[in-house]
């Protein structure tokens, strides 16, 4: 689970306020709590190599509208898959069976997958939600 949240700070150039003034409302800066969301990972169900893919969506039970971006590269950065997509809201019937086919979600396909762990076994996961 990911909870975002937005951050109340002054900003020091554009205030007319004294620097004790700042410094001391500095001190009640706030954490906001916006939203909740799930990273979700999930596979296809192909049975073939060539036709196999995984997929990562971000889920959110809000009646919000959210986009995210959701970017896996390998562990020196040197190459990058992303995506920029809606964030998925729980539908009536509770199923997630079609969200690789709504494309709200970063697709990799095995090959892919394959050539991001040859450089090193670890990966890099970045989120973004707008």
């Amino acid at each position: 689970m990911v909870n975002a949240y937005e951050i109340n700070r002054i900003d020091v150039r554009k205030s007319l306020s004294t620097q004790a003034v700042i410094k001391t409302c500095s001190k009640f800066n706030q954490q906001i709590p916006i939203d909740s969301f799930w990273l979700m990972l999930s596979g296809s169900q192909k049975s073939r190599p060539h036709y196999s893919y995984a997929y990562c969506w971000l889920f959110n039970t809000s009646e919000e509208c959210y986009q995210c971006t959701i970017e896996l590269s390998s562990v020196y950065d040197s190459m990058t898959f992303s995506s920029y997509c809606n964030v998925n809201t729980s539908p009536q019937n509770r199923n997630f069976s079609g969200i690789d086919e709504s494309l709200n979600c970063l697709i990799v396909t095995r090959e892919s997958l394959g050539a991001l762990l040859r450089e090193g076994a670890m990966l890099n996961l970045r989120v973004v939600v707008h």
